[in-house]
């Protein structure tokens, strides 16, 4: 299904190659303070490389015969995004990010409760291979349920969980143990996340990660669920008289699943409930709101784009 990654908004998702963990994060990251994002437009902000484009960049015959290993370790080293690129994808999205890297576990924990307590995300840097040349490994912590930290990973096989997952503090610990020639040691690197954005997933998150992690559909589709909402319900303009996303669902949302049903026979029943209750845990989950005289409009516009995704679904 990556293919469909560039045609739509991202979801919450395992990345499809090695060395693009730090794109699906900032992706991730973006769906968790409401500004989903296309994959493309994810590797424009941080800048990434591919591994073809280190290897064009760094590779030449003489230095792959004279200089194998320097040529392979600048090669390894090169593709991916650095911590340069996601600082600089963080402040284009005009949020304020606050990079911080510590050898003390203590310091690291409270940088993390700090952050957290506030609502901010986290992208973290963790080691990926065990292995003195690993360059790092790139996901994001969305907050704290029963304290154990949400974890977000595109990468999920590393550690043996979900693409969303519970971590304790011992688990965070592990991922954060680096090596160089005289052992291991732990050393903690992160960058947290200011958002002046008006809607954001980071208060609820742990209310719905049950849900996300059972319901794969709405997993993959977050992204294209949340991308329609936000313009729809034009949350970026704070409402003077809101009318909540979750009065809207609990009234409309039999008028619109008996409207669709009678104007497009082609769609199950079961599919239309399946998608609208999709859109509504969405919207239910960033707390969204509309102007209450633009009703009619958002009743058009949702329905519209309910229809789409049903189509673009089959």
């Amino acid at each position: 299904m990556y293919i469909e990654d560039y045609d739509i908004p991202v979801g919450f998702l395992d990345q499809p190659d090695d060395g693009s963990c730090g794109v699906y994060a900032l992706a991730h990251l973006m769906n968790l303070l409401g500004s989903p994002s296309y994959i493309d437009d994810a590797e424009l902000y941080t800048n990434f490389r591919s591994k073809s484009d280190s290897f064009k960049k760094h590779f030449t015959i003489y230095d792959a015969i004279f200089n194998y290993k320097w040529t392979k370790t600048k090669i390894l080293s090169g593709y991916g995004v650095k911590e340069k690129g996601m600082i600089s994808a963080v402040k284009k999205l005009g949020w304020k990010p606050t990079p911080f890297k510590t050898l003390s576990e203590m310091e690291a924990q409270e940088f993390m409760e700090q952050k957290l307590r506030t609502n901010s995300p986290i992208l973290l840097k963790a080691n990926y291979s065990k292995t003195f040349n690993d360059s790092g490994h790139w996901f994001v912590c969305g907050g704290i349920n029963k304290s154990k930290y949400i974890i977000i990973d595109s990468e999920s096989i590393a550690s043996n969980k979900g693409i969303l997952s519970l971590y304790s503090w011992e688990d965070l610990y592990r991922r954060n143990t680096w090596y160089n020639d005289e052992g291991k040691y732990f050393q903690f690197q992160a960058i947290s996340v200011e958002s002046n954005n008006g809607i954001s997933l980071m208060p609820r998150l742990s209310k719905y990660l049950g849900i996300l992690q059972k319901n794969l559909t709405l997993q993959y589709w977050w992204g294209l669920y949340l991308s329609d909402l936000v313009d729809i319900f034009e949350v970026k303009q704070k409402a003077k008289n809101p009318y909540s996303a979750e009065d809207f669902f609990n009234k409309y949302s039999v008028i619109i699943k008996e409207n669709v049903s009678y104007w497009i026979d082609e769609f199950e029943t079961a599919s239309i409930i399946q998608e609208l209750n999709n859109y509504r845990v969405v919207a239910v989950a960033y707390n969204m709101s509309f102007e209450q005289e633009k009703l009619e409009h958002v009743l058009v516009g949702f329905t519209t784009a309910l229809i789409g995704t049903l189509y673009y679904y089959q």
